[in-house]
């Protein structure tokens, strides 16, 4: 494994991932004044299936550069967009908060946690360092 074959958006990107990884388990919404709290699985929909394939598509193009392994298809854009939908999801999913079943009962008020925040930046790294390594010189080993 040679890190020295990672353009700088795929090192970006790759550090992202498990910063995302972590924060996924962090709170993202909570309900004031109860304690009760949703991770991004908890948060409903399909965020997290989103993150997943964000964060495995990463992975992926991190493995391939730090071994050699280079291949016609444009894997960069595969990240870049992956990247950007999580960033969509996430963004939607912090302007429309889950409503935790307690939507129905006055004066509830649905928090939003710095784990969303922090997502929300991991993605956009993962999807602005897809972009970036596809306007860097790849590196392959012949």
């Amino acid at each position: 494994m040679d890190l020295t074959r990672l353009a700088r958006g795929e090192m970006l990107a790759a550090v992202a991932v498990p910063v995302l990884f972590v924060m996924v388990y962090f709170p993202w919404f909570g309900v004031e004044g109860t304690g009760l709290t949703v991770d991004a699985w908890g948060s409903g929909g399909t965020l997290g299936l989103v993150l997943v394939v964000a964060m495995g598509s990463t992975a992926i193009l991190f493995l391939l550069r730090v071994t050699g392994t280079y291949f016609d298809f444009p894997f960069e854009w595969l990240v870049a967009g992956a990247g950007a939908l999580a960033f969509l999801f996430v963004a939607y999913r912090l302007a429309s908060p889950p409503d935790l079943a307690l939507a129905e009962q006055a004066g509830v008020v649905i928090t939003r946690e710095a784990g969303a925040w922090l997502g929300l930046v991991c993605c956009a790294a993962i999807g602005g360092g897809g972009f970036w390594a596809t306007r860097e010189e790849t590196r392959p080993i012949y």
